[in-house]
């Protein structure tokens, strides 16, 4: 519950200020849902292995998380991490 108010806040900041935003996390959900442009970095010393640019809309319904593009999304994030 906590989270989805905290996601809500989120878009609503987003969409009123119109700043960018760097969000940092390990969870790929999380940077399938909020963000607009995932950076997969690499382990120690980080470096940039893969740019994703999330082709959802601003302003996404959690319904998303259910759609085929997101599991192929998720399941290519996966991928270029096992690398």
């Amino acid at each position: 519950m906590k989270k989805e108010l905290v996601r809500k806040e989120f878009f609503k900041l987003k969409k009123e200020f119109l700043q960018t935003v760097v969000l940092v996390t390990h969870n790929i959900e999380e940077a399938l849902f909020l963000g607009d442009k995932i950076l997969v970095l690499s382990k120690r010393p980080a470096k940039i292995k893969s740019l994703i640019k999330v082709p959802f809309s601003n302003y996404r319904s959690v319904d998303v998380k259910d759609s085929q593009e997101f599991i192929n999304l998720k399941s290519k994030i996966q991928f270029i991490l096992k690398k």
